[in-house]
């Protein structure tokens, strides 16, 4: 019977353009994925998110591996994604709660899609790697 396991996969290094440079990172196809819808997310390209990283590490002066930087970077993101999106669904709700209050049965409030700033993702898993 084959072995499973739960470890994260990493196919390889993967290379990216970070300031300039032509450098490989040993990350977790997980975190390379996120990486990349981030970037989709915010318009831009990994390659472009990398470089911001290493030269705030550089501007910091702090001691931090690039790899590590990076895997805290993308953990903020999705955190601060996520606290942005609770405060939108506490906003709606009171939205709702006053409006209902008020007697009006169905009050015109955007809906969660429509109230982001930010194009939807794509609903293809390879969609999302194009352009990355």
């Amino acid at each position: 019977m084959p072995r499973t396991s739960h470890a994260a996969r990493t196919a390889g290094p993967t290379i990216f353009r970070i300031n300039g440079r032509r450098t490989s990172l040993a990350l977790e196809d997980a975190l390379i994925e996120n990486l990349r819808d981030i970037a989709l997310r915010e318009g831009t390209t990994p390659s472009a998110i990398l470089s911001a990283v290493e030269t705030e590490i550089a501007a910091t002066g702090s001691s931090a591996n690039l790899t590590s930087a990076i895997r805290v970077h993308i953990a903020n993101y999705y955190r601060h994604a996520a606290e942005s999106a609770a405060a939108e669904l506490a906003a709606l709700k009171h939205a709702l709660a006053t409006a209902r209050l008020a007697g009006d049965p169905r009050p015109r409030v955007r809906s969660g899609k429509a109230a982001l700033n930010r194009p939807p993702l794509p609903t293809t898993p390879a969609a999302r790697f194009v352009g990355a």
